[in-house]
């Protein structure tokens, strides 16, 4: 790893996924945008990861999770991500959705994310 560093491998492999990473992000979220505009996108600049909060009235963290993984999708909510599980803290915070943009490798992210959309579409007509 040292040998890595010191040849400048390492910059030149996080200047290349840096531009990997923009690209998927804005994938999911024009795609986020377009399919489902009622979600609310947040966290993109921590990078690696959307948060896409769920309008109140519809469908928690929950079902959309489970719907999901029906259509062979992997979604994780944010719930999941705090402290104090009980229901009368969760009811506190606006449900979302933690959406990784580092995986699936390759083209499978385009279908992964448009296969993301359409369920969405599903879900919020």
């Amino acid at each position: 790893m040292a040998r890595f560093i010191e040849a400048g491998l390492f910059d030149r492999h996080i200047r290349r996924m840096r531009g990997i990473y923009r690209q998927r992000r804005d994938l999911l979220v024009g795609t986020l945008a377009a399919y489902a505009p009622m979600l609310r996108v947040t966290g993109i600049a921590a990078g690696g990861h959307a948060l896409a909060r769920l309008p109140p009235g519809g469908p928690g963290e929950d079902e959309v999770i489970a719907g999901a993984a029906r259509c062979g999708l992997a979604l994780e909510g944010l719930a999941g991500f705090r402290f104090g599980h009980g229901a009368a803290e969760q009811a506190k915070h606006q449900p979302a959705l933690v959406i990784g943009y580092g995986s699936p490798a390759g083209r499978s992210y385009r279908a992964a994310v448009a296969a993301l959309g359409d369920y969405l579409r599903s879900v919020y007509p």
